[in-house]
C-alpha cells in the first residue's frame, strides 16, 4: 500500500480494509462498502507467491481508491493493472478489457508522470474523476483517451 501511495497519492481518507482468503479457485476481487468506508479484498488460497503478490498489488489499488461496482471505470481497472504490472504480474492474454485499460493508463502515466497524483488531489476516488478533470491535470492527454477511461466497466 505504501508503494501505491508514493506513486499515486494517499489512500482515500478513512478507508479501512481486510483481506479474506477464500478456498482455492475462489473469487479475486475487492468489495467496497461506502457506508462503512471499508473494503474487503477476496483472494483464493493456494496461489504461488508470484501470483499472490501480483494479485494483491492489483487489488490494493481498489483500497487506495475504492469504487462500488456501479462506479468502477476503465480508469480503475487500468490503474490497478498498471500497478500489478509494476510487480511483474500481467493479465492473461485473452483479457482484452484489462490490456486496453492498462495501455491507456500506462500512456497517461508516461505523458504526465504526476498526472494521476494531481487528479487524486481534487478527487481521491479514481472512479469519480471525469474526463475534463483528466485533461485539465494532463493537457497532453487527448480528450478521446480521457473519455475512454471514464467508461464504466
Amino acid at each position: 500500500m505504501a508503494e501505491a501511495e508514493a506513486l499515486y497519492g494517499p489512500r482515500f481518507p478513512g478507508v479501512s480494509f481486510e483481506v479474506q482468503v477464500l478456498p482455492p479457485g475462489g473469487a479475486l476481487d475487492t468489495v467496497f462498502d461506502p457506508v462503512a468506508n471499508h473494503a474487503i479484498i477476496h483472494r483464493p488460497a493456494g496461489l504461488a507467491e508470484h501470483d499472490r503478490i501480483g494479485q494483491l498489488a492489483q487489488e490494493s489499488i481498489h483500497v487506495l481508491s475504492p469504487a462500488t461496482p456501479n462506479e468502477a471505470k476503465l480508469f480503475d481497472r487500468g490503474l490497478a493493472t498498471l500497478f500489478a504490472v509494476r510487480h511483474n504480474y500481467f493479465p492473461a492474454f485473452d483479457r482484452y478489457d484489462y490490456w486496453a485499460a492498462l495501455l491507456a493508463v500506462d500512456w497517461l502515466d508516461r505523458i504526465c508522470p504526476d498526472g494521476i497524483r494531481q487528479m487524486r488531489v481534487a478527487q481521491p476516488r479514481v472512479a469519480l474523476i471525469g474526463a475534463n478533470e483528466m485533461t485539465e491535470a494532463c493537457n497532453a492527454l487527448p480528450p478521446y483517451a480521457a473519455h475512454f477511461l471514464v467508461q464504466p466497466i
